[in-house]
């Protein structure tokens, strides 16, 4: 029986040669990639940063509107979605921040309100003067202590029968115009003109401890009116019932 001719190298000599990757030259091929991943690395978390930085500067409240002597903030905005713009410019000034127990029902009587442990629930009094034409729907309004921390109205933060107020700028059922996606100009529901002055109420729940000392308002960050609250004597804070500047 024959006996399997061993193979020598030679045999093969037209056949490329096998050769096991190198280590050693990968690294060295990928030496300057290697060495900038880090930069790039850094450059991308940076760039992030900066956006999420800008996305919460714009966002935030910063650009604070304070009333003048006679107490009144005469507040510039505009609203500006790319399809519909109109300005918001009333004049506000605060009426009173007192301590509250109830909210006004369905038939103006008041009704109980149910609040967590610990927790205050407040009555804020704004007076406001607009144009009966302008459109003034979606504004937000808060309590804010010295530091900053706010409590926001309309937070369903109590239990009652009653509803809380469904806006801080415009009277119940009085909301004046407004202008729904696709429409060419704004519109006014019947019975839903709003006059040109009036006062209206918001409901604030607090933290028992909370001092606020401002209250603001607000449409489109970051432009906001702070009205300052005064005590007897003009001292700020809130102790019992705070009486507003204006």
């Amino acid at each position: 029986m024959s006996q399997p001719t061993p193979t020598s190298p030679t045999a093969d000599a037209g056949r490329p040669a096998s050769v096991a990757p190198s280590r050693t030259s990968w690294w060295r091929r990928n030496a300057v990639g290697l060495a900038l991943l880090p930069v790039a690395v850094a450059a991308a978390l940076a760039g992030n940063g900066q956006r999420l930085q800008t996305l919460w500067w714009e966002g935030d409240l910063h650009a604070v509107q304070r009333p003048g002597d006679d107490g009144i903030v005469r507040f510039v905005d505009e609203y500006d979605d790319g399809h519909h713009r109109w300005a918001i410019e009333p004049a506000v000034s605060l009426v009173g921040v007192v301590p509250a127990t109830t909210l006004p029902g369905y038939d103006g009587s008041p009704q109980e309100v149910q609040l967590s442990t610990g927790a205050r629930l407040w009555r804020v009094t704004l007076h406001v003067e607009a144009p009966s034409e302008m459109i003034l729907s979606g504004c937000r309004l808060a309590l804010a202590d010295a530091d900053g921390t706010r409590w926001e109205a309309g937070s369903n933060a109590l239990q009652s029968s009653a509803i809380e107020p469904a806006s801080p700028c415009t009277p119940p059922g009085q909301v004046g115009p407004t202008w729904l996606p696709g429409a060419p100009r704004p519109t006014t529901d019947d019975g839903a003109e709003r006059p040109p002055a009036y006062d209206v109420d918001s409901y604030v729940v607090t933290s028992g401890d909370a001092a606020p000392t401002e209250v603001w308002l607000w449409w489109n960050p970051p432009e906001f009116a702070a009205l300052p609250l005064s005590g007897p004597g003009g001292t700020g804070g809130a102790g019992g019932a705070v009486r507003g500047g204006g």
